[in-house]
């Protein structure tokens, strides 16, 4: 396989899809029963994680959400999370992914300068967010298939953004800072911007069907939204879905396991191709890199 460093930006560019929720859909076609996700003791297959995207799309434009509106879901890592953003990219909405960990001020400001039409806290899923949900008099409901959302008032003042066909020049999201030394800052971030990352990663980590990806980066950081979501159904992957990284819970891996990559020094996140494990005495793990041979891959944590 060519190595990333020998393929030109037009090589990555070409073939790129035009939105982000269109990465899915050559798997959801050819390998339906594959796995997209796995989030607890359930599996996603990718047609089943398509059908959620198609009712979640519904119910946002039930819910009001038009092109060029934003859309603000603060939710920890989870299906529901990645079948919102999808459904915005669907919409022509931007998608804005915040953890619901910040402040109510850090929430309430970057609701406010982003104009979102809504916001959506995923209540069932974490104290945070039904905390939050509860503080604006969120109204609790199902979103597509995902029951226990708190759907925020209506901003019927918020202005829709032009909708540029070229996805290159339409925003899919925007990705704020936490705003703890000052105002959140947002940036704009295309749908190109987006696949032309996820791409890249795939390439660098040799990604297919037959990887499983064990996430711990948030998907309200770039990172976790481009390498761990998108990059994943780009590639036809399989995310095993964490809501909150905890070390103690992490599978154990092994070479005889085939980790491949794995994530490291929370809450700052690394990742390295060959990697020596071993038990802290406080019981955690702690990764650093080494040198044994990389088997077979059915695991990479990111």
């Amino acid at each position: 396989m060519r190595s990333v460093d020998d393929i030109t930006a037009a090589e990555l560019l070409d073939g790129l899809p035009s939105r982000v929720h269109e990465v899915y859909a050559p798997f959801a076609r050819d390998i339906p029963d594959h796995p997209a996700f796995v989030e607890g003791a359930r599996s996603w297959s990718y047609r089943q994680f398509s059908e959620a995207v198609d009712a979640t799309t519904m119910d946002l434009t039930n819910l009001g959400i038009r092109p060029g509106d934003r859309v603000m879901i603060a939710s920890e890592n989870s299906v529901a999370l990645g079948a919102m953003l999808s459904a915005a990219s669907k919409l022509d909405a931007w998608g804005i992914a915040v953890n619901p960990r910040l402040s109510a001020r850090e929430i309430d400001l970057i609701g406010t300068h982003s104009g979102a039409r809504r916001v959506l806290f995923n209540a069932a899923l974490s104290k945070e967010a039904a905390d939050h949900a509860s503080r604006v008099g969120a109204k609790i409901a199902a979103v597509g298939p995902f029951g226990g959302i708190g759907i925020g008032p209506l901003n019927a003042d918020a202005q829709a953004e032009p909708v540029e066909k070229d996805g290159a020049r339409q925003v899919a999201g925007l990705l704020y800072t936490s705003g703890t030394t000052g105002a959140p800052k947002g940036v704009m971030l295309s749908h190109r911007n987006l696949l032309f990352t996820a791409k890249t990663s795939g390439i660098l980590r040799q990604s297919g069907p037959a990887d499983r990806i064990y996430g711990v980066l948030p998907m309200s950081h770039i990172v976790g939204y481009t390498i761990l979501l998108i990059a994943t159904l780009m590639h036809g992957g399989t995310l095993y879905v964490v809501a909150k990284a905890d070390l103690r819970r992490w599978p154990m891996p092994s070479p005889r396991r085939g980790l491949r990559a794995c994530s490291v020094c929370l809450p700052h996140i690394s990742v390295c191709s060959n990697t020596r494990w071993s038990r802290a005495s406080s019981g955690s793990s702690e990764a650093s890199c080494g040198s044994w041979p990389s088997p077979a891959r059915p695991w990479i944590l990111i």
